[in-house]
């Protein structure tokens, strides 16, 4: 044993020249092209600033979302601090390698970045990926403060950011609330940026992923009519061309045949249903490790009815990637539509507290809304409603319920302001059948159908949908 510490000792040097070997040869086998321009062109010379001027081209190692998570930088001299600081940065890579379909950058290649003046867009380049998160941490009393900026790399531009204030003892004591939370968010503002990006692309010439973020898009960028869900059928089928053995092409299809089969009385009888079903099944079948995959399934299932089955596909979707927000948020509608009413409500919560600014809290409210007026709160449902409508004016289903609770609680007028509304945004919407639909359990409790009779009641005072 001394010999052997002797010899480490006397050879370290030689030791360190073949990691540096190892993570050289790495980073080359993953992107070769910016690895081979980082050691030919040096940017600090003149030469080489005009060559890479000249020559670069950013090219990503992968067609799905590829990701940088660099050092935070700690903007204080306190080694617990930076210590911690690393750790979080740590998590985060860790979690949201674990999304399926994301590419994630390991810490040792991010970590060389660390406590140096960096180009984004550099980056970008020489590590071949499209975004770059990156962030800071300081000390603001006895409370934490950090910021979070997701960077798209081609451009430099900044997709998202966000701060936030936590307390520095709970920080310390439980740092995976704070990647949690990073985690949580970066997902969906990373999975709009990428549908945003490929719809400035003609249909023809998209890949798959691309294809299936389009088809994903309409819960990211608000449901409006049913036009939406339309063509995300028809761009989830035309992935399914390109690539028929793709089990996330065929979980957006499922996905987007039961939202549409929503739009009738009675979606589990539709054939959009039954297709749903069928094709939803062959994506189990084909990938069972994919959350993706599992939310979708689980969506069918309830949408189907079959309620009980879709809650256990939401629970292993969670045991594969628990910084899912609507996932979780999606577990609190179901156990709603279950008769689990309180149980559901603190599920949406836990989701609007590990994303608190997704893209999707629009229908979080909604969900909200629908718990809170089958549980016979209206009062609760109303503000929740009007909170859903405010991140998403034209939600319908929002409206909906907003009627329903401000005429529940004999607010005629009120009720009658959001009627119209919503025959405003579409004329041609039917009340009758979402009261058919409540009557006939396609949405089983939430809500129940008595406590839709005022709004019954209202309508035919008015004449209205009769």
């Amino acid at each position: 044993m001394v010999f052997l510490i002797s010899w480490l000792e006397t050879n370290a040097v030689l030791l360190g020249s073949l990691a540096a070997v190892v993570t050289i040869a790495t980073l080359f086998l993953v992107n070769g092209t910016q690895i081979m321009s980082a050691f030919f062109f040096n940017p600090k010379s003149e030469g080489g600033q005009r060559a890479r001027e000249g020559v670069q081209v950013f090219q990503s190692v992968t067609d799905r979302p590829s990701i940088a998570v660099l050092p935070l930088t700690v903007m204080a001299s306190d080694p617990e601090i930076e210590h911690l600081a690393d750790g979080i940065v740590e998590d985060v890579i860790t979690q949201l390698a674990r999304v399926p379909g994301f590419f994630v950058v390991a810490r040792n290649s991010t970590f060389v970045y660390k406590n140096m003046a960096h180009d984004l867009r550099q980056i970008g380049r020489d590590l071949g990926v499209r975004y770059v998160v990156e962030g800071s941490l300081r000390v603001m009393g006895d409370n934490l403060r950090y910021t979070i900026q997701l960077i798209e790399t081609e451009t430099g531009d900044h997709v998202w950011a966000s701060n936030s204030d936590v307390n520095k003892d709970n920080v310390m004591a439980d740092p995976d609330r704070v990647s949690g939370v990073i985690t949580a968010s970066l997902q969906p503002q990373i999975m709009l940026a990428e549908a945003l990006r490929a719809k400035k692309k003609p249909v023809e010439q998209l890949t798959v992923w691309e294809l299936i973020h389009c088809a994903f898009s309409p819960l990211l960028l608000g449901f409006e009519r049913d036009s939406g869900t339309a063509v995300s059928v028809g761009l989830a089928r035309r992935a399914i061309a390109m690539d028929p053995e793709n089990a996330r092409a065929k979980a957006a299809l499922a996905w987007s045949l039961a939202n549409r089969a929503t739009s009738n009385a009675r979606p589990w009888q539709t054939a959009e249903m039954e297709e749903a079903l069928q094709i939803g099944q062959e994506a189990l079948r084909q990938d069972r490790g994919d959350s993706v995959v599992l939310y979708c399934w689980a969506c069918v299932l309830v949408y189907a009815r079959r309620t009980d089955e879709g809650i256990s596909f939401l629970e292993r979707a969670l045991q594969v990637n628990p910084y899912d927000a609507q996932v979780l948020a999606f577990m609190g509608t179901a156990l709603i539509r279950q008769g689990r009413r309180e149980e559901g409500l603190k599920k949406i919560d836990e989701a609007m507290a590990l994303s608190p600014e997704d893209p999707r809290l629009y229908m979080w409210y909604a969900y909200k809304s629908m718990g809170y007026f089958a549980n016979g709160a209206p009062d609760k449902a109303t503000k929740a409603a009007r909170n859903a409508i405010q991140q998403h004016p034209v939600f319908k289903l929002a409206w909906t319920i907003l009627a329903a609770a401000e005429a529940a609680q004999g607010h005629e007028d009120k009720a009658m302001e959001a009627v119209h509304e919503l025959l405003r945004i579409d004329p041609e919407h039917s009340f009758q059948r979402s009261l058919d639909a409540y009557r006939d359990g396609a949405v089983e409790n939430a809500p129940v159908p008595e406590r839709m009779q005022p709004l019954v009641e209202l309508l035919e005072k008015h004449n209205i949908d009769q």
